[in-house]
């Protein structure tokens, strides 16, 4: 029988409890962006001692729990400037939040601090950008912020860091390198879709209905991703929805039809097809 024994000096074991499993705190760019995990009061009243810190990104969103009043309460008395963007470790970042995060580093007064809970999934990601965007880094350099050493390791694609695996299959489809943020923060905003498979959907720009009436009318949706949708998988489900108010974030005002499931057959990367559909005009 084998044992495997491992000895820490008092101050490499010190480090690792210093640096995981209480602030996970790092210099992503000296004097500019620093990030960590959800911080205590008195983190942040050293922190800013020791850095400086005048913004803070909270990338947990903005909720009642005490946590998030704590450290709202804490910014306001030590002057720091609090803006929080919802984002999931556990899922593709909306474009939506993805322009506020721009917005945020390009705009807010440095030095910046940005967490998320445990400073590793959302801060890796977001600690990319602020990387090309503060410290002008290209972005394999910038990739750098998602490694292990900051206990990020879930590398899966459904998964906020699938942005970039995503990002990358777009360059090598479109023959460029991965550059730098401007490439990146273009292909985000024009080309991105947190959505696994990427519609483009094509129906009458105007219908003129009497309230209550309805009408049928033909819509083609084309697959504008690089996968295959699996639609003939009866496993998965993919429908079509006709609804007033923003796709953007994802919350529409009303829908006027029931919601159609697509044909049950594969639908290869530019492949199009056509759905005839119901639609009910608004009683008012």
């Amino acid at each position: 029988m084998v044992f495997l024994c491992v000895t820490l000096s008092a101050a490499a074991g010190y480090f690792i409890y210093q640096q995981y499993l209480t602030t996970n705190f790092a210099v992503v760019i000296e004097d500019k962006l620093y990030r960590s995990a959800q911080p205590r009061p008195e983190q942040l009243e050293q922190w800013q001692k020791t850095y400086g810190i005048n913004s803070i990104i909270n990338l947990r969103g903005e909720n009642d729990e005490a946590y998030y009043q704590e450290e709202l309460a804490t910014a306001e008395r030590l002057g720091i400037s609090l803006h929080s963007i919802k984002f999931s470790a556990q899922s593709l970042p909306p474009v939506y939040s993805l322009k506020k995060l721009f917005h945020a580093l390009e705009t807010l007064e440095p030095p910046i601090l940005l967490h998320c809970r445990a400073g590793a999934d959302r801060s890796g990601v977001a600690s990319v950008i602020g990387a090309m965007i503060l410290g002008e880094e290209s972005y394999e350099t910038a990739l750098d912020q998602v490694s292990i050493k900051y206990l990020q390791l879930d590398r899966r694609s459904d998964r906020m860091i699938g942005v970039f695996e995503l990002y990358e299959e777009w360059c090598q489809k479109e023959g460029l390198p991965t550059s730098d943020y401007q490439q990146f923060k273009k292909w985000a905003i024009d080309s991105y879709h947190q959505a696994y498979y990427r519609v483009c959907i094509s129906s009458p720009e105007e219908l003129t209905l009497k309230p209550g009436e309805q009408v049928q009318t033909t819509i083609t949706v084309e697959n504008c991703s690089s996968k295959v949708i699996p639609a003939a998988d009866p496993g998965r489900s993919f429908t079509l929805a006709a609804f007033t108010g923003s796709s953007i974030k994802e919350s529409p005002e009303a829908e006027y039809a029931p919601r159609i499931p697509l044909p049950p057959k594969n639908i290869e990367p530019g492949q199009s097809i056509s759905i005839t559909q119901t639609l009910t005009a608004p009683s008012q």
